[in-house]
This record gives C-alpha cells, sequence and structure tokens, in this order.
C-alpha cells in the first residue's frame, strides 16, 4: 500500500510545480490604451481601431513569414487594448508577435484625427499609450463676406386645398 502511495504523490507534486514554474516561452502581448484630447481633457476612448502593421526588423535580415501581416485591436470601455498575434490574410492564419521590429501604429477612433507613428517594439511589457486630438467640426464664417442667397432660400411652392 505504501508502494502505492509514494509514486501518486510524487505525480501529483510534479504538474503542481511546472505550472508554478514562470514559462519563459509564453507568447508576447502588446497592450496599452487609448485617449482623447479635447478642450484641455483627456479621456479614455471607446472602440477606437489599432492597427499595427511589420515595417522592418531593428537589426538582421528582414524574415517576415507573410508580407501583409498586421495586427488588429479594438479599445475597450477604459480605452484599454491588448494585441495578441499578427494575422495574414493572404496566408490566412496567425502569427506571433515579431521582437525587435519596427511597427507603423495607426490608431482610427471617431471624432478624431487619425494617429500615425512609428514604434520600436523590443518585447518588452511596457504599455503603449497613444493620444488623439478631437476634431473641430464647428466652421463660423465671422468675415461677413459670405451672406445667404434669399432666392435660394424662396424656392418652392405652397399649395392649400385639394390642390
Amino acid at each position: 500500500m505504501h508502494k502505492l502511495i509514494v509514486p501518486l504523490l510524487l505525480c501529483l507534486l510534479v504538474p503542481v510545480s511546472a505550472i508554478a514554474a514562470p514559462k519563459s516561452s509564453e507568447p508576447k502581448t502588446i497592450t496599452g490604451s487609448v485617449w482623447g484630447f479635447a478642450e484641455g481633457v483627456d479621456e479614455p476612448l471607446q472602440s477606437a481601431r489599432i492597427e499595427l502593421r511589420p515595417i522592418e526588423p531593428l537589426k538582421g535580415k528582414d524574415r517576415r513569414p507573410a508580407a501583409d501581416l498586421v495586427g488588429v485591436a479594438v479599445s475597450d470601455g477604459e480605452g484599454n487594448f491588448t494585441i495578441f498575434e499578427l494575422s495574414s490574410v493572404k496566408e490566412r492564419r496567425s502569427f506571433p508577435l515579431m521582437k525587435n521590429w519596427t511597427y507603423l501604429a495607426k490608431v482610427v477612433a471617431p471624432g478624431h484625427y487619425v494617429f500615425q507613428m512609428v514604434v520600436d517594439y523590443t518585447g518588452e511589457d511596457e504599455p503603449w499609450d497613444f493620444m488623439l486630438e478631437a476634431k473641430v467640426t464647428d466652421v463660423v464664417d465671422d468675415s461677413g463676406t459670405i451672406t445667404p442667397d434669399e432666392r435660394e432660400l424662396q424656392r418652392g411652392a405652397t399649395r392649400r386645398g385639394t390642390q
């Protein structure tokens, strides 16, 4: 009976120690946040689209697995996003993020100017935070040189009765 219990306990302890040990080969992710700036106020942007496209390696040869790689994420209600992988439409599969590469980051959010920036990714876990400027959509002409054409306002017809 004791001969059976000792190997059984060893079998139970080995997987627990393997789970507790840190894994060095875990896939990398890129995390960050998207903020909007308008009238001196910063606010997190929900539903901002973040695209990452690899441009070139920081050193060495260009050994990308596919030519059309892109990483895509959408920010949550607090402006946070996570990109887990790069995908290729042509290859129809996903690839891990490539560390030690230069990426073109493009961030698009409704009501804000499109933000583009070249970012170096070395595999570090530091967050990528983007600040987008709000679009000003109010156009006011106070020059006095443009006036409404009254004839344009008088077009149309009024019908009364059973006409």
